[in-house]
């Protein structure tokens, strides 16, 4: 075959594979980030304090099954909650001479993987989703007076429960997508290591993660 003439068919080629991917796009892959307002629950201690807000970021998979989409993701999550102490100081008579106020911060980082079904809504762009989460505890900190202690050992490496919440996709483009979500996830399991349920321990975070995607 002349040289000359696979310019054009590498053109045509080029151009055939655009269309496709334009009129086919099954995958979207992007990056999410955002502030999440976590709290504790299962034991009179953890249910008196209140929540935080942190953060949480990561990756996400998307893909198209007819109408419908199926979502994953490798989600970094701060899951805290933080309440304000007093620290009494004494003279040497044991009396209470001053008062110190301080915050007590107490800190779970996971790695979140969803597994969610996608389903649109009548109203353009926006979805509602829903599926269980498994989560791994990378690690677990204590924050007072400026000093972290670890405590991960208390507490057991996995965390299972159920994401819903609502997204929204904006494409900007013939490839790429704005994305907005707001989602909750509910722990299920006691993830202190002491299983008594007077010392359950049991995670929430609502996520609201903006980012962007690439859809092929």
């Amino acid at each position: 075959m002349d040289k000359k003439a696979l310019l054009p068919l590498f053109l045509l080629l080029l151009l055939f594979i655009s269309v496709q991917a334009q009129h086919a796009k099954r995958i979207e892959i992007g990056l999410q980030l955002g502030p999440n307002y976590t709290f504790l629950r299962g034991n009179k201690a953890v249910n008196q304090v209140k929540g935080e807000a942190r953060i949480a970021g990561g990756a996400y998979l998307r893909y198209a099954v007819g109408k419908v989409f199926l979502r994953t993701a490798f989600l970094y999550e701060n899951k805290s909650n933080k309440q304000e102490e007093v620290s009494l100081s004494y003279d040497a008579d044991g009396n209470v001479v001053g008062e110190t106020p301080y915050s007590l911060r107490q800190e779970f980082h996971y790695l979140t993987v969803p597994a969610l079904l996608e389903v649109p809504l009548p109203l353009k762009g926006f979805h509602v989703l829903a599926g269980p989460y498994f989560s791994f505890l990378l690690g677990q900190d204590i924050t007072a007076h400026g000093e972290s202690l670890e405590y991960t050992s208390f507490y057991r490496r996995i965390d299972t429960g159920l994401s819903g919440g609502v997204s929204y996709y904006k494409p900007i483009s013939a490839f790429f997508n704005l994305k907005a979500e707001l989602r909750h996830n509910l722990g299920l399991l006691n993830i202190n290591k002491d299983q008594e349920e007077s010392a359950a321990v049991r995670t929430n975070a609502t996520n609201l993660l903006l980012g962007v995607g690439y859809s092929f």
